[in-house]
């Protein structure tokens, strides 16, 4: 027998859901090209940066100098046209300083797609003879061009040196070489110029000869600066008087001999 509540009356359960209905093959189809369209912007978004506008449209090459412009862009690998997004900057300057002539290079892509290269040159410090052409090197002895004639550069000529065969770029490996280009930064800058010659004997004494034929000799590394600093006024004075000595020997600090020599009739003495 059932008992009835009357605070609690029995009700009626609530209806269960009703199953959807089939969709029509027309919703499917809106919700087909919905999803195609979201894909399709996704996709472009993916691949926006390869984009055909996003294109390299110029290489600017700036602070060069005696290196051609098209030279460096030769290193660099990059042309107009190439994808923007495969420009690595430190790539493509680690490449550019691969070049004999370069001591360094800094890139900058821009978003406009164009590709700055700014090089800093290795400037040639001198040339060194050797027995069929002269090796043009920098400061630290490093070959950046190899020439039959010196150039407008000071030479260095020394004894006994026969370097082995090297490639541009590669540093002459003749601790002779960086001597001699020690003694040349010591001299005074009067005497730091075209035509001058230093000379390396086998006991690692130093000669000069200035463009005016004067030999000039100034004996060991040791002291060289101190004694090479009077010779300017030396020089200076031998033009004053007309006096062409054969040589002036200054290998003993403090003294100054000249070897007589015939009588000048003026400009070339010393310079």
């Amino acid at each position: 027998m059932a008992t009835i509540n009357a605070a609690h009356p029995l009700t009626a359960s609530p209806p269960a859901p009703s199953l959807p209905e089939a969709e029509s093959p027309a919703v499917y189809l809106q919700v087909l090209l919905r999803f195609s369209t979201a894909m399709t912007v996704l996709l472009a978004v993916a691949s926006f940066p390869r984009a055909s506008f996003f294109r390299v449209t110029e290489v600017v090459v700036t602070g060069h100098r005696d290196v051609a412009a098209a030279a460096v862009a030769a290193y660099a690998r990059i042309r107009p046209g190439d994808a923007l997004f495969a420009v690595s900057s430190a790539d493509v300057a680690d490449r550019v300083a691969r070049h004999p002539r370069v001591a360094a290079a800094r890139v900058t892509v821009r978003s406009t797609g164009q590709v700055l290269i700014a090089v800093t040159e290795r400037r040639a410090a001198a040339a060194v003879a050797t027995l069929d052409t002269f090796l043009i090197v920098d400061s630290s002895g490093l070959v950046i061009d190899s020439r039959p004639d010196p150039l407008a550069l000071p030479v260095l000529r020394i004894v006994g040196l026969s370097p082995p065969w090297v490639k541009l770029g590669d540093e002459l490996p003749a601790p002779q070489v960086r001597q001699a280009l020690k003694v040349l930064g010591l001299l005074p800058p009067s005497i730091q110029r075209a035509g001058v010659e230093i000379r390396m004997d086998l006991a690692e004494e130093f000669t000069i000869v200035t463009p005016g034929g004067v030999r000039v000799l100034l004996g060991p590394l040791r002291g060289l600066g101190d004694r090479a600093a009077i010779l300017p006024e030396i020089l200076s004075a031998l033009r004053q008087h007309k006096i062409a000595p054969r040589h002036i020997d200054l290998r003993f600090n403090g003294n100054v001999v000249l070897k007589p020599g015939a009588a000048a009739e003026g400009a070339g003495v010393g310079r």
